[in-house]
């Protein structure tokens, strides 16, 4: 430490001391005063710049060292050897800092691509969970509406009104038919929504009603612009399941990521009371005059009937879950929802003929009285006219004609009836006079 404070060459001064300890082993004193004033001078001109060495020096130089070689050529080898042991621990020392260099900076670079990853992903998990709850949320609505409205958003085809003024689309309609071998031209058939109609309906309503509750991020303090989603579903037996396709881009502390496919499930059996609801229609039809109340009660769910007019009763299909509203959420938020299922059955009704016709008469006595009463059904050929009248017998095409005789007040009835035994009867007053 102390020769490199004062600027010294290190290995020169230490050259030298050594050789001195090794001259001294020679015989001749002229040899040992020779080499040693040779080498220290040898030594003094290796400290000396290279730019002061005069080519005589360099000459003297190298000829003490050819002499030295002759005299220990043993000592130069192990000096040399000393060297190359030197420059390899040297290298050793070098590389084994490159080598932490190196791995310092790739522990570096990966906790820097740690920590983004984590800002990014701390920026993209909440929207996620967002815009799954609302997917939820949404897709809840519309099975709950789906299944109230007979297995129909849309009210694409024939619906019935209730008394509370809810929309369902009929299970079972009536339609007219001019071959239908019913006397009136129509016939009963099978309307009941389908599951692929079902899962077409329940996907409209997410397109266009996720907006509702998404409002634009606008409780996000990120940059987030999005696409038009697009939503795919499948009713499953006891579930269904809502696949959306929204590309969403989040911009969170200069990085863009983009997120766009999202999931969501209802653990509701709307799949399994529609399937119910169509093994009821199909038995139904092929016994349309009567309903197997007994036979519907080896379901699994609450089947019930309830009539809404004189031609239509309502299938209710009733299935109690408990479904979580938080899907989302490590709450256990649960919902006692029921999930009920409406399909309306409609049946041709015979309607009773209608007369239409004046409920009193004042006729003078020994005076010719006509009259007609108008008779409107449904098949007014078949209709059949009776009355229990002594003043009159009522002709078939409604026409009734008589002279009275005694004055006085008469009631008389008048029957009509169709031929699937509809009956219709109306009294009417005739007051004779002088």
């Amino acid at each position: 430490m102390e020769l490199e404070e004062k600027g010294g060459s290190v290995s020169a001064l230490s050259s030298v001391n050594a050789r001195n300890t090794e001259y001294n082993k020679y015989d001749s004193v002229e040899n040992k005063e020779y080499l040693r004033r040779s080498t220290n001078k040898r030594e003094s001109n290796n400290l000396v710049s290279s730019k002061t060495k005069t080519n005589s020096q360099i000459i003297f130089q190298n000829t003490n060292a050819k002499k030295i070689q002759k005299k220990a050529p043993h000592k130069k080898v192990q000096h040399k050897k000393a060297q190359v042991t030197f420059f390899i621990i040297l290298g050793a020392v070098i590389l084994a800092m490159i080598i932490a260099g190196y791995y310092f900076m790739q522990h570096k670079s990966e906790s820097i691509s740690t920590k983004a990853n984590a800002a990014n992903l701390e920026g993209i998990k909440p929207v996620q969970t967002f815009v799954e709850q609302c997917l939820y949320d949404t897709t809840l609505k519309a099975t709950f509406l789906a299944a109230v409205q007979g297995g129909s958003i849309a009210l694409a085809k024939p619906y019935t009104t209730t008394e509370t003024g809810a929309k369902v689309v009929y299970g079972i309609a009536v339609t007219n038919n001019p071959k239908s071998n019913d006397i009136q031209n129509k016939e009963r058939v099978k309307t009941l929504p389908t599951t692929k109609e079902m899962e077409a309906d329940i996907a409209a309503y997410i397109d266009v009603n996720l907006a509702n509750c998404i409002g634009n991020f606008s409780s996000f303090a990120y940059n987030i612009t999005s696409e038009k989603p697009t939503a795919t579903v499948t009713v499953a037996d006891d579930k269904v399941i809502a696949n959306l396709k929204f590309p969403i881009i989040i911009n969170n502390a200069g990085s863009n990521k983009i997120i766009d496919q999202f999931q969501a499930q209802i653990p509701l059996r709307l799949g399994h009371l529609q399937a119910i609801a169509s093994a009821i229609l199909d038995d139904q039809l092929k016994n349309s005059n009567w309903l197997n109340l007994d036979a519907y009660q080896k379901y699994d769910v609450k089947v019930d009937f309830s009539p809404i007019n004189e031609d239509t009763i309502m299938l209710v299909i009733s299935d109690g879950v408990n479904v979580n509203s938080n899907a989302n959420s490590n709450k256990n938020q649960n919902t006692n929802a029921e999930l009920v299922f409406l399909t309306p059955l409609q049946f041709i009704v015979n309607k009773a003929p209608v007369l239409t016709i004046d409920s009193s008469f004042v006729i003078k006595d020994a005076q010719s009285f006509t009259t007609k009463v108008l008779v409107a059904d449904e098949s007014p050929a078949t209709v059949k006219l009776t009355d229990d009248s002594i003043l009159f017998s009522i002709e078939q095409d409604g026409t009734i004609s008589f002279t009275p005789e005694v004055p006085g007040e008469y009631f008389t009835t008048i029957t009509a009836e169709d031929d699937k035994g509809a009956i219709t009867k109306k009294t009417i007053k005739f007051t004779i006079v002088t």
